[in-house]
């Protein structure tokens, strides 16, 4: 399944702020971080499951348990059953998952910006190639404001053998509508 690319960065940002509020109450030793941490472990595992990316999910996954054992009064490295300082041990358990959340979420933001910046540089090349090509001119990219005109200028560009080749790739790795909402940003860089 195809997921808007925009739409996961958004996603992905939203559970990194989260993930940001976490090592806030982390930082301040709030009693609610467990349950807090919990919550925001399924919602990855959820949000990574929805892409199909197992590995990650997994990974998610493996945090979840890592401090479900620690609240068990077990330390999760060495599997011992504790007796002393198990609160000490929840609070150091957790602050590796944030630590392992938070670059897993990262990486994954990461990897959807070089996404969408590729393909984005790609439309951008594209665009300046159509305008060289005289297959659009100024007062058309002016007029370019409204998501349906984009759409049809898109339509009429991939008319063109290069251009068609150009839009399969990027259906590789983004969505048509991430297409539009690029060519609209693209437009108005030029318009600026």
């Amino acid at each position: 399944m195809n997921t808007l690319v925009h739409y996961k960065k958004q996603l992905l940002e939203d559970l990194i702020q989260k993930h940001s509020v976490l090592n806030d109450l982390y930082i301040q030793r709030s009693f609610s971080l467990d349950y807090q941490l919990i919550n925001l472990l399924e919602d990855a595992k959820k949000f990574f499951e929805q892409l199909g990316t197992t590995t990650k999910a997994s990974e998610v996954s493996a945090l979840h348990v890592y401090i479900q054992t620690a609240c068990m009064g077990i330390n999760p490295q060495t599997l011992e059953k504790l007796k002393l300082n198990k609160r000490n041990n929840i609070w150091i358990s957790t602050f590796h998952v944030l630590s392992q959340l938070g670059i897993l979420l990262r990486d994954a933001l990461n990897e959807t910006d070089i996404q969408l910046k590729e393909a984005s540089e790609l439309i951008e090349q594209l665009i300046l190639s159509a305008i060289q090509s005289h297959l659009l001119d100024n007062p058309s990219i002016i007029e370019m404001k409204d998501p349906n005109q984009i759409k049809q200028l898109w339509q009429q560009l991939i008319q063109n053998e290069q251009i068609m080749l150009i839009e399969r790739k990027l259906k590789l790795t983004i969505t048509q509508e991430d297409i539009f909402i690029l060519l609209d940003k693209t437009f108005n860089k030029i318009n600026a």
